[in-house]
């Protein structure tokens, strides 16, 4: 009887309990449900690069610890349309993968979603340039959806541009691997939430995009680079000594050495033997060598 009593009173007591430990997250899903952070993240303008917009290259590398696959959600300008390129990759040399998304409008701005099984993402748009004259205007603004323990900016400078400008300040000019100008700065970490603007100013004459000044690749048959004029000089003569030489083999080397001589021959020769050579007289009929018929 009191069994059943005690029961009565602890038992409504222990469900809610474990009702309870039921909705609370266990340590390993917190961490699996926590929000992913880029350890590096790479901002790249190129204004006037392949279209007469500013192409904009987000690339974000997530920590160490980010559980994979994860899911990512950015927002880009709703003036860019929809994104180039949304893809990842193993590691930041490696080949991007593309991977599919999903777009929703949010207000100036649309949010790409997609889940990555790699811990480097890429995302790329358009946006475009304000134009006075011969004067250019660009402003863009990271949003903060993911926090960022670094943050590099970097600018690739239009072929043409003068008065080149850019806030926050950027270091000197470098050329890159592909022969074009660039500048760049690194920052510090960026908190969820906060916002970065990068803005560039300059002015440009040229008409041109950069890619239409870029040289074009050139072709070789064997991937090597072209012979120098006296080496090309040098096996043409030995290729003509060589077409002499067997020319002169197959002309004089399978004659017999008397027909080489019929020139300074016997004087007063008719003719010579048609099987072995020797010099005849206009009496002969027979050759005196090797008793072949002379053909008159």
């Amino acid at each position: 009887m009191r069994k059943n009593r005690a029961w009565t009173l602890a038992g409504p007591l222990l469900l809610a309990l474990l009702s309870l430990a039921t909705l609370l997250p266990t340590g390993h899903g917190a961490s699996a449900q926590a929000a992913p952070r880029f350890s590096q993240l790479d901002i790249a303008l190129w204004p006037e690069y392949d279209q007469p917009t500013t192409l904009v290259i987000i690339r974000g590398e997530l920590a160490s610890d980010t559980v994979l696959p994860a899911s990512i959600s950015v927002r880009i300008p709703a003036a860019a349309g929809q994104p180039f390129a949304v893809a990842s990759s193993r590691d930041p040399t490696s080949d991007l993968v593309s991977r599919e998304y999903q777009t929703a409008a949010e207000g100036d701005s649309l949010r790409i979603t997609f889940e990555t099984p790699d811990p480097v993402v890429h995302v790329e748009f358009y946006l475009p340039i304000t134009r006075d004259g011969l004067q250019r205007d660009f402003t863009f603004v990271w949003p903060g959806d993911i926090a960022a323990d670094a943050v590099t900016l970097r600018a690739q400078i239009p072929v043409g541009a003068e008065d080149f400008q850019a806030e926050p300040p950027l270091g000197p000019a470098e050329v890159g691997p592909d022969g074009l100008t660039y500048r760049q700065a690194t920052l510090g970490a960026l908190a969820t939430g906060q916002t970065l603007s990068f803005h560039l100013r300059y002015s440009k004459e040229d008409p041109r995009l950069t890619v239409e000044t870029l040289p074009a690749a050139q072709p070789s048959s064997d991937g090597g680079p072209p012979l120098p004029w006296p080496a090309l000089a040098a096996i043409a003569a030995v290729a003509l000594v060589g077409i002499a030489a067997v020319a002169w083999y197959r002309y004089y080397g399978r004659r017999p050495a008397f027909a080489r001589a019929r020139p300074g021959g016997a004087a007063g020769a008719a003719g010579y033997c048609t099987q072995c050579g020797q010099a005849l007289s206009a009496a002969d009929r027979f050759c005196a060598r090797c008793g072949t018929p002379v053909r008159k």
